[in-house]
């Protein structure tokens, strides 16, 4: 991907070389890799293959569910991230997995091995930690790891990473 974040791109090697454990669908689809990460979709994204591509969103995944479930099993080849926020996935028999940032709510996160931690950030940029309980949200205010609640929250306001809201 043009414009990709060396730094970031370097925090992605949690997912090449790792299979595809689990889908999961609630108000977001979630792809669990082995060895514990997590790459959450929150925002509308494509699933590019042979056929074409199928947009899938998340809030009603119905339509797009097989073409992300034909990635079960599947080893991730190749993982690319831009400075703007977008994702880009690339799975061993060729699918594609594209997510473009969103002005106004996370797009995707990334969880990992010893907290890591990586946020599609609204507006176009991209956050990480590499792990512990507190952390500096880029240009703001400090966030802190939510607890029981499995979040991160910005201190001085009541926005919670990684949930969109509802209009």
């Amino acid at each position: 991907m043009p414009g990709a974040s060396g730094s970031v791109e370097a925090l992605w090697s949690v997912l090449v070389g790792r299979e595809v454990d689990r889908v999961v669908f609630d108000r977001a689809v979630t792809l669990v890799f082995e060895g514990g990460a997590e790459l959450r979709l929150e925002c509308a994204f494509g699933v590019v293959e042979r056929d074409g591509v199928t947009q899938v969103d998340p809030g009603a995944p119905v339509g797009g569910s097989a073409a992300v479930l034909g990635i079960l099993g599947r080893v991730v080849v190749g993982v690319a991230v831009t400075e703007a926020g977008a994702v880009r996935v690339e799975i061993a028999d060729g699918t594609v997995l594209e997510c473009a940032a969103d002005p106004d709510v996370e797009a995707w996160t990334l969880s990992g091995p010893s907290g890591l931690l990586v946020v599609s950030v609204p507006g176009g940029t991209v956050a990480q930690w590499p792990g512990g309980p507190v952390a500096r949200w880029p240009g703001g205010p400090v966030a802190r790891w939510g607890g029981s609640t499995g979040r991160w929250w910005r201190t001085g306001g009541s926005r919670r990473f990684g949930h969109r809201r509802r209009r």
